[in-house]
């Protein structure tokens, strides 16, 4: 059913290139991809391991983001993941 709304035919350009699974000591996973000839990383995890990956100058806004909806996801009971993306 969730396949069926995804739309496939725009991802006939990708590759993965390289992929590291699931690894609890870590707390992420990682894939290296390659689209249009242009390399980029994706980790999802959890919050915290995803933040430490992050670099720029607003940091700090999206720390204080990230933690305000973890938290609030948390007092309803929900887990929360988290998505990064390298500039390719």
């Amino acid at each position: 059913l969730v396949l069926g709304s995804a739309d496939l035919d725009s991802l006939k350009g990708v590759e993965m290139v390289d992929h590291m699974p699931f690894d609890p000591s870590v707390k992420r996973t990682e894939s290296t991809i390659k689209e249009d000839g242009q390399t980029f990383k994706v980790s999802k995890g959890a919050p915290n391991i995803i933040l430490k990956l992050l670099k720029g100058q607003q940091l700090a806004q999206v720390e204080a983001k990230l933690n305000k909806e973890v938290e609030s996801l948390a007092q309803r009971g929900i887990r929360a993941l988290a998505v990064a993306k390298t500039d390719p």
